[in-house]
């Protein structure tokens, strides 16, 4: 178009071809203004659609670094303890039956004896007693109230052995009286006695006793 609009009014001849020639040049000039279809149009390029390009791949984001002034948390690391491995269990040995057992009388075990230091020679019972402790008269039965002595003969006590007397109403014991003796003596009598006062009615005994030991037992009545 920029070539035809050149031309326009540049030749200046005369004549009939020239004419022509002048009309020609106008009249593709115009055509070429107009737009008019008189020439044969090339067809556009078909052009060729684009591929389609495959979506790119996730790239993982990376995690922000934390600021320096934080830093992060460490995991705990749990240890996990590993399982024992369980074990067949053993049978037990077969045990042999217990043995029949043969009852046997048992003997009870005899406590061991203690040398006694002396011995008691005579004992009685007795209402009153003299200045050396001997019995004055003897009686085996007695009043509520009334005073019962006992008088025992005592021989060949050593020194730090003791002496004594337990009352009993029949096999009941009423009351226990013991004493050390500080020096040895070859011979000797020593009375005990008994204020029953508001005594049961009954038989009663007295067992003379040296270093706890039983050495002669003596009885007596209290009437009612």
């Amino acid at each position: 178009m920029r070539d035809s609009t050149l031309w326009i009014g540049r030749p200046v001849v005369t004549g009939s071809r020239s004419r022509t020639l002048v009309l020609a040049l106008i009249c593709a000039a115009a055509m070429s203004l107009s737009g008019c279809d008189l020439l044969p149009t090339t067809p556009e390029p078909t052009v060729a659609p684009n591929p389609t390009a495959a979506p790119p791949a996730t790239v993982p984001t990376e995690s922000p670094e934390p600021p320096p002034d934080k830093a992060p948390t460490p995991t705990p690391v749990v240890t996990v303890p590993p399982q024992p491995t369980p074990t067949q269990p053993v049978p037990p040995a077969p045990t042999a039956p217990p043995p029949t057992l043969t009852p046997t009388r048992v003997v009870p075990t005899q406590s061991p004896t203690v040398a006694v230091r002396g011995r008691v020679g005579t004992a009685a019972v007795a209402r009153s007693i003299d200045s050396q402790q001997r019995p004055r008269e003897r009686a085996t039965e007695f009043d509520a109230g009334e005073r019962v002595y006992v008088s025992a003969e005592f021989i060949g006590i050593g020194a730090g052995s003791t002496i004594g007397i337990a009352w009993k109403r029949g096999d009941e014991p009423v009351f226990v009286y013991e004493q050390p003796v500080q020096s040895a003596f070859t011979r000797g009598y020593f009375a005990f006695y008994l204020d029953p006062g508001d005594a049961i009615p009954g038989a009663y005994s007295a067992d003379v006793l040296i270093d706890g030991q039983v050495q002669r037992e003596v009885a007596f009545t209290i009437r009612g």
